[in-house]
Formats: C-alpha cells, structure tokens, sequence
C-alpha cells in the first residue's frame, strides 16, 4: 500500500511540473532571446511572432512564423521546433542541440556578397539541423546569363545539417518540377568560405536550364538526362567540378537543314578560376554524329588587361562518321568560309581517328593557318581542292598546319584506277 501511495504521489508531482512548467517559463523572454541569440551570431534580420512550448516528442519551443533575411535571401519558416539544452534554461541563457525546420522556404537572390556577419567571418552554433519538406526557390538573375524558366524551385527537400563553428555537414535530398530525384552529400567550411560534395540527379529535364548554344543555332531537345559527380570550390568565382552520365541532346530550329546533336554519354570536368573557364573531356560518346570526343575546351583570360579572351580548343576523336560531322559543320557553319573549305576536302566515309587544335581569339575562326587539323581516314571520299577530281576508298593521313594541306602515304580509288603510297601539298590560306 505504502508503494502504491509513492507511485501515485510522484506522477501527482509529474502532472504538477507539466501543467506549470510552461508558465514557470518566460516565453516572451525566451522569444526574444532566441531572435535576438540567432542574429548576433549570423548579422541577418531575424523575426519570430509566436513562441509555443510542447513536452512531446521530447520538451520542446516551437516558433512560428519567422523571417529571416538579409541583401542575398529570404528565409521563412513556418514552423521551427527548437530542443534546447534544459541546463542553460535554467540559467537563463539559451544553447542549441537539435532544430527541426518544418516546411521552410529559402528564396534566393543572389550568390554572391557575405552570407552573414562582418566581413569573412560567419559565426555558427553548435547544433543538428533537420530539414522536413522545405523549398529552395532561385529568384531571376542568379546564375548565368541565359538560364531559362525563372524562378527555379527545389522542392520536397529532407536534410540533416550538423553545425559546429569549424564545418557544416550536409546530406539532403529532394526533387523539383524539372528533375525526379537530387541528393547532394558533403560539407562547407565557414572560414574559408569553400564547399565540396558529391551529387546525383535523375531524371533532370536539362533543356529547361541550358541555353541555346552557337547564338541559337542550337536549341535543347526535351530529353532526361541522369548525372553524377563531384564539385569543391569557393564560391561561383573558383571551382571544379567533374560530372558523369548523360549527354543532352541539341537541334537546330525548323529549316530547309537539320541537324540533331543526338543525346549520348559524356565523362568530363569543369573548372573556372581567375584564368578561365575550361572544360576537359575525358569521353564524350555522341550517337549523332557518330564520334567519341577527348580534349579540351575553354575561355581563357587575356595576358594583360584589355586582351581579348583566348578560345581553346584541343580535342581527338576516334571512330568518326565523316558524312554526318560534314552535314553538322555545313548545317551550322555554312557560311563561313574556312568551314567550307575544310568540309569540301572530305566528303564522306569514315576515319579511324581525328584532332582538332585552335587557341586564338574568336575571330581566328576566319583564318585557317590558326588551325591545326588531322584526319587519319580510311574509306573516305576525298575531293582534291583546285581540281575535278573525285576519289574514293582513299585511306591514310591528311593533316592541315599552318594552312598547308598534305598527305604521305595515301591511297585511293579513281573509277577503276587505284592509286598507292600517294602525297598530296596544297597552301589552302589566303596570304595575300
């Protein structure tokens, strides 16, 4: 019986203390302290109208109702449920453990500037984060020139962020109206102001971001592509990134020519610093036109200021289908003169293997001698420039330096005559 009494005066206590713990609380006090904690440590404007308090499912304050923002983004939170350590309570002071985000919205403005407080330093407490069915909405002007679909929204987003004043761990997940699936795994470090983390999109509707290429003579197809890869930088000024998986898919628009930059597989990295902006092709596998592509491809900076940028192209092929590449540069080069010349050299057929090196500014597209390029064929149709000639079954190396069209060791059909060990020499640049 005297167990009995105990048991039934200690849950009498327990009722007690959880009917009056709420009230021994200052909830404004606490309100203010949490806004006012939260925007000394980050510099933003924070905002919360209303402070809850709930003993389950472990005691904890739920805010509601909050802003936070500063020049770069909006955040509202609708509901933020924040389980304190109790001891600092009791002394009147507040410290984090666990914040759980309900259905929040980050709307951003830009990527650049300073994210928080001062000026290189971003002041982080010490606390699990958790993200549950949040939105990221990318406002019009945040990144690059031409992106299309304004705003872009991210959405169904599940993360677990676990702070500490020395990195910020991220494992988040999500989808959107232009991918199925995203999930990004890896950390950022506050001080240095640099990232990296793994990532994997699915089903991602690539046309609804990419631009069109070559001033719009290239229009994204509606095609999936699934990608995979890394990325480490600091900011959109400095960083790396290497990306595996699909290829998207190009077209022309409607016309008397069409040409279809059909999808393919492509294993590459990407890397922008203070000297450029290159891409490296470890493969590029196209169906259309046929090729496997290696190399190089990128922007480089001028050696001194008011040089024009540098255009680098370096790349090597192999297993090419010449009639389909001809078709492709004739479709969208047509009209420019050293196209034509190159394309009217060889004009079908195969070639086991191929390169192409150009590093000039832009406006050396017009001029040939800025162009090394090499062509190994082997069942081509070659057309001899300058004459009426048409050869066919040619196969050997035909390479073009410094305008200087050659061959060594060339052979080829002409009607029922066949031709072996031929050379061939021709100046195919205006040096006038």
């Amino acid at each position: 019986m005297k167990k009995v009494y105990i048991s039934t005066l200690i849950l009498f206590l327990l009722a007690v203390l959880v009917a009056l713990a709420p009230r021994m609380l200052n909830f404004e006090l606490i309100r203010s302290q949490v806004a006012k904690r939260l925007s000394a440590e980050s510099g933003w404007q924070i905002d919360a109208a209303q402070l809850n308090f709930y003993w389950l499912p472990t005691p904890n304050f739920s805010l509601k109702d909050t802003t936070i923002k500063n020049d770069n983004f909006l955040l509202i939170l609708p509901e933020t449920r924040i389980f304190p350590y109790w001891r600092s309570l009791l002394d009147k002071k507040f410290d984090l453990k666990e914040i759980t985000l309900v259905r929040p919205e980050l709307q951003i403005n830009s990527l650049n500037g300073s994210a928080g407080k001062g000026e290189g330093d971003i002041l982080l407490p010490r606390a699990l984060i958790n993200i549950d069915d949040g939105s990221v909405i990318f406002n019009d002007g945040v990144f690059a020139e031409g992106s299309r679909n304004y705003p872009l929204v991210l959405s169904e987003i599940d993360a677990e962020i676990r702070l500490t004043p020395e990195m910020v761990d991220l494992k988040l997940s999500g989808s959107s109206s232009f991918f199925n699936f995203a999930e990004i795994d890896g950390s950022f470090d506050p001080a240095a102001r640099s990232y990296g983390f793994n990532y994997e999109i699915r089903g991602l509707q690539a046309y609804s971001l990419l631009p069109a290429l070559l001033d719009g003579e290239l229009l994204p197809v509606e095609s999936t592509v699934s990608l995979r890869g890394e990325v480490n930088g600091s900011g959109l000024a400095k960083y790396k990134a290497s990306v595996s998986g699909d290829f998207p898919c190009y077209v022309t628009p409607p016309g008397d020519e069409v040409f279809l930059l059909d999808c393919g597989n492509v294993e590459m990295e990407i890397e922008k610093d203070a000297a450029g902006l290159m891409v490296s092709l470890d493969e590029l596998q196209l169906k259309n036109p046929g090729l496997v592509l290696s190399g190089q491809v990128g922007w480089l900076s001028g050696s001194a200021d008011g040089d024009e940028p540098v255009l680098l192209i370096d790349l090597a092929g192999k297993d090419l289908d010449i009639s389909a590449i001809r078709h492709g540069v004739l479709t969208l080069w047509g009209d420019n003169h050293v196209a034509r010349i190159v394309s009217d050299i060889v004009l079908a057929g195969e070639a086991s293997s191929a390169s192409y090196y150009f590093k000039a500014p832009l406006a050396g597209f017009n001029d040939i001698r800025q162009m090394q390029i090499k062509v190994d064929v082997d069942g081509a149709e070659i057309h001899p420039p300058h004459t009426n000639l048409l050869l066919d079954h040619a196969a050997g190396t035909i390479e073009i330096i410094d305008g200087y069209l050659s061959g060594e060791g060339l052979s080829a059909r002409l009607g029922n005559s066949k031709g072996p060990n031929c050379s061939l020499f021709l100046d195919r640049a205006d040096r006038g």
